[in-house]
């Protein structure tokens, strides 16, 4: 057994202790609380004492996107202009990195995420299996949300509904006890009504988690309200029939039946 002080412990389910200590034995919490008790209630254990320190439950970081870790300051020129992020962001991902790139990226993104005091990642990667890992490796606990891809259509959907599930149920097999998957249908502009509705059923009916990019950005606000800028724009550009909803993205989704699987929303800006 190991005991491990500091000035001060903090429960986060109880007030902080001051002068607090937790007892481990191999991979279990046996005990919490001062310092003093501890070390005679178990005065066997190796202690250690972090000082002028506070010890506490790991950070849990509801939203990242490990697999794009290597982009860091690549897209800081243009975060006033979303299009033009998103635009970037995209191409550098499909044209620019390797799937190598992608695995690198996304396993250091873990390791400084554990650095950080990071214990819990709700990550979404558009490949997958790169965040998975990182998790897997860097012994993290929390689920990788496998993305959509770009399918705006509901003429796409069952097609495109297929070959998420198909990622889907390839990734979910190599879930552990630490490590779960999910789904991440992008976003309200980048993924059909349609595609909403079979992913909300497929959740609901399979008990799977999902994670939604909701409330981004004014652009995307201008879309969901007046279907206007440049997400239109790239619709009738790309002859894809777009049917405005004339209603905010929450709304919508509260409409369409997707707060019923209770998704966890990334932004909400």
């Amino acid at each position: 057994m190991k005991i491990f002080s500091a000035k001060y412990l903090l429960p986060i389910s109880s007030e902080p202790i001051e002068n607090g200590a937790v007892a481990v034995e191999k991979d279990s919490i046996k005990a919490v609380g001062k310092t003093t008790e501890l070390t005679q209630k178990f005065s066997e254990a190796v202690q250690k004492d972090f000082g002028e320190a506070v010890i506490m439950p790991g950070f849990v970081n509801c939203h990242s996107h490990l697999e794009i870790t290597a982009m860091r300051g690549f897209l800081d020129d243009v975060d006033g202009d979303f299009f033009s992020w998103l635009i970037r962001l995209t191409k550098a991902r499909d044209k620019i990195l390797s799937d190598e790139d992608i695995k690198t990226a996304a396993l250091f993104g873990g390791m400084e995420g554990v650095k950080a005091g990071v214990t819990c990642f709700g990550d979404i990667g558009r490949s997958g299996k790169a965040g998975l890992e990182s998790l897997k490796q860097n012994g993290l606990r929390g689920i990788l949300f496998q993305e959509t891809e770009f399918s705006p259509s509901n003429e796409n959907a069952d097609d495109n509904f297929n070959k998420l599930i198909e990622k889907f149920l390839k990734l979910k097999e190599s879930e552990t006890e630490l490590v779960e998957v999910g789904i991440s249908p992008h976003a309200p502009y980048t993924v059909s009504r349609k595609l909403f509705e079979k992913i909300t059923e497929y959740a609901l009916s399979e008990n799977i988690k999902i994670s939604i990019h909701a409330a981004e950005s004014s652009q995307e606000q201008n879309l969901m309200l007046l279907g206007e800028g440049f997400f239109s724009d790239l619709y009738k550009k790309e002859n894809i029939n777009w049917e405005t909803p004339k209603m905010s993205s929450v709304e919508y989704f509260s409409e369409i039946g997707v707060l019923s699987a209770k998704p966890l929303f990334a932004h909400c800006v």
